[in-house]
């Protein structure tokens, strides 16, 4: 909020400096007040026109420019915070009563039911996707850098790389979940997204 009165000031003073310099060129003309008589290789009147012509176009040159870079900057100002809200809501999610069910589930019972010859577990299949669906969702957000990348790497750094060799490691070993896995690029989304926040 300040920065956005800060900016609206500067921008009003500049407008105000601007129309000052204006008005003391313009307006003795206005009156008839000989000020360019007195100097000599004085301007003739069709000279002093174009002067004031140039004068206000580059007057109008500067508020538009500064009009575009204040709409510029609302404009990330608005895409950051959607993506500080993005991020909270990811912490959220991922604190979230069933992702905190799915999370703890894999961590106690996963241990004897991981990798062997006859797969996965048929009761952790459930537990499974709702990560990997966590991890798929929140890994084409940060593709589409819809998420605050520095704040994400601070917060989900940890999570990251325990899930990428404690969860991940095993889940993309198993023959039944390859073809779904990569049906949509999902491994290459998410390996990339767990890569992404570790570096």
């Amino acid at each position: 909020m300040r920065v956005e009165s800060t900016r609206a000031l500067r921008t009003v003073g500049l407008f105000f400096l601007l129309l000052t310099v204006l008005l003391l060129l313009v307006v003795p003309e206005l009156f008839g007040v000989a000020h360019w008589g007195a100097f000599p290789g004085a301007l003739d009147e069709s000279q002093r026109i174009a002067l004031y012509s140039a004068l206000v176009s580059g007057i109008g040159l500067v508020l538009v420019s500064i009009s575009l870079r204040h709409a510029f900057s609302s404009t990330e100002e608005k895409r950051d915070t959607e993506r500080h809200r993005r991020l909270l809501h990811m912490l959220e999610e991922w604190h979230s009563p069933a992702m905190n069910a799915a999370r703890h589930r894999w961590f106690d019972e996963a241990k004897n039911a991981r990798v062997h010859e006859h797969g996965l577990a048929t009761s952790l299949v459930e537990t499974v996707f709702v990560i990997v669906n966590f991890f798929e969702k929140y890994g084409r957000l940060h593709m589409a850098d819809a998420l605050d990348n520095r704040l994400l790497k601070k917060v989900f750094v940890d999570y990251a790389r325990w899930y990428e060799e404690n969860f991940f490691a095993d889940i993309f070993a198993i023959p039944e979940f390859e073809q779904r896995m990569n049906a949509v690029n999902r491994r290459q989304v998410i390996l990339g997204f767990l890569a992404a926040i570790q570096k």
